[in-house]
């Protein structure tokens, strides 16, 4: 009875997140960051779609320039981010870093 609960948990989950992610997808909306990893998580957006996508991170508002997996490391993904020709690296539970 408890995994038949928890597939039904994660179906409702990804048509939730799916719903979230088709009236933000064509256009430049902001999403948050977390979001945005939930989408690419569950499969609606392909890593080849995340360049370009306007994020938010905390207070600024930042345009994904590349979605770097680092699975050997130990770290979760870094995100390359821009805005106003300045460039940024944000790791999840490191914050965001100027380059």
């Amino acid at each position: 009875m408890y995994d038949s609960d928890r597939s039904k948990n994660q179906d409702q989950t990804r048509k939730r997140e799916s719903k979230k992610y088709e009236t933000s997808k064509g256009r430049k909306t902001m999403i948050t960051i977390s979001k945005l990893r939930d989408a690419i998580d569950f499969g609606l957006i392909h890593m080849s779609e995340v360049k370009g996508q306007v994020v938010r991170v905390g207070f600024l508002t930042l345009t994904v320039e590349e979605y770097e997996l680092t699975p050997k490391d130990g770290m979760p993904n870094r995100w390359h981010l821009s805005r106003a020709g300045k460039r940024y690296i944000f790791t999840p539970y490191n914050g965001l870093q100027e380059v």
